[in-house]
């Protein structure tokens, strides 16, 4: 990620462009994401503040248009990001079940599945039943020290070959 978004110095279009060049990969890895997840719609003011530059702007940005035009635009990718990551996508949630199963002395489902599929882990994928498989993980949570009681946590673990 770092390697194939960062700065290039050298290349940049001047020393305005120059002092923003981080913030400007950001925002441009920011709005990435959010037209993979299939959320990128045009910011209005963003757009506004882009048309309304010119050239003296990108060089030398003596009004600071390009510095606003920047804030705005990362600011904007920011807010969406963050909207995507704790609304839709409820990473929270996310993280604290990875929290409670892994981090928190709860995993123990994991030995506990290991073992109760080993006969079935030990086929090869085309011949294991991913419906034993599922019916034996979804088993092994629920008679777990973390499991039971929070259906809503365990939402979107599944099982896939």
């Amino acid at each position: 990620w770092e390697t194939r978004f960062g700065p290039r110095p050298p290349k940049a279009a001047g020393p305005a462009v120059a002092a923003d060049l981080g913030k400007i990969l950001t925002a441009g890895k920011y709005r990435r994401v959010l037209r993979d997840a299939g959320v990128h719609r045009p910011d209005d003011a963003s757009l506004k503040a882009w048309a309304a530059l010119g050239p003296s702007d990108v060089l030398d940005d003596p009004k600071g248009k390009l510095a606003r035009a920047v804030d705005g635009a990362y600011g904007a990718a920011a807010a969406r990001l963050k909207d995507l990551l704790f609304g839709r996508e409820r990473c929270l949630e996310k993280l604290r079940v990875l929290k409670r199963f892994f981090l928190a002395g709860q995993g123990d489902f994991l030995g506990n599945f290991l073992e109760v599929a080993d006969s079935e882990l030990a086929r090869p994928a085309a011949r294991a039943s991913a419906t034993r498989l599922a019916h034996l993980l979804s088993a092994t949570l629920a008679a777990s020290a973390g499991g039971g009681g929070d259906d809503d946590a365990l939402e979107g673990v599944s099982l896939e070959l």
